[in-house]
């Protein structure tokens, strides 16, 4: 995945009340891959950051924002040996460690 960098600037308009000069502004992005269709459709946040770049060059703060996240439901699939491991290390092999480790250190304070 290539490296992409970005900044803004924005020069600044009058000062005076009476003159109605906006300012100028300016995003400039080091790579263009963000902007391509696979990558917007892949990544939210490259989706956000051209959203939020076009809405902030166009004067509309009250539309920047970052989408939630969609969550992703995660799968965890075993074959029923790694089920019988798993199963026996949390409940023999957890129990049992805790277990052993305060033996030993009851046993070294009583003798």
């Amino acid at each position: 995945m290539p490296l992409t960098i970005a900044a803004s600037a924005e020069k600044g308009g009058s000062a005076d009340a009476r003159v109605q000069v906006n300012s100028s502004r300016l995003v400039a992005v080091s790579n263009a891959t963000f902007v391509q269709d696979s990558a917007i459709m892949q990544d939210q946040a490259a989706l956000d950051f051209v959203s939020g770049a076009v809405n902030w060059l166009l004067s509309r703060e009250q539309l920047i924002g970052i989408a939630p996240k969609i969550p992703k439901p995660l799968t965890f699939s075993l074959d029923p040996e790694g089920l019988r491991r798993l199963r026996w290390i949390l409940l023999v092999l957890m129990p049992l460690i805790p277990a052993a480790i305060g033996t030993v250190v009851w046993w070294q304070r009583r003798v």
